[in-house]
């Protein structure tokens, strides 16, 4: 995954043996850009492995507020605005069939 932000860009990758499908972290990425744009301050997104990990990256670099498990299958994803404007700009995953890159 890139992050493009005003506080860093860094280039993340996660581990490769998670074995998940790339779905759910897709679908993290696009809510949490569209989400960003809108303003909106919380989203809702599917509790996997892979998605914890990335937002547990996402809150050490500041980037969200935090995230909390609302029950087994949902995570409950808390964006970060600045001065009204959202902390990051625009997050992309980024993937090949040889090699993953979120």
């Amino acid at each position: 995954m890139i992050l493009n932000s005003r506080i860093k860009s860094e280039n993340i990758d996660i581990a490769e043996e998670c074995g998940v499908s790339n779905f759910f972290l897709c679908d993290l990425v696009s809510k949490m850009n569209i989400a960003s744009r809108a303003r909106i301050k919380s989203i809702y997104v599917k509790n996997t492995f892979v998605c914890i990990g990335v937002l547990r990256v996402l809150e050490r670099y500041g980037l969200i507020l935090n995230f909390k498990v609302v029950d087994d299958d949902k995570l409950s994803v808390f964006l970060k605005y600045y001065e009204n404007r959202p902390v990051f700009f625009f997050m992309e995953a980024i993937s090949k069939p040889s090699k993953r890159i979120y």
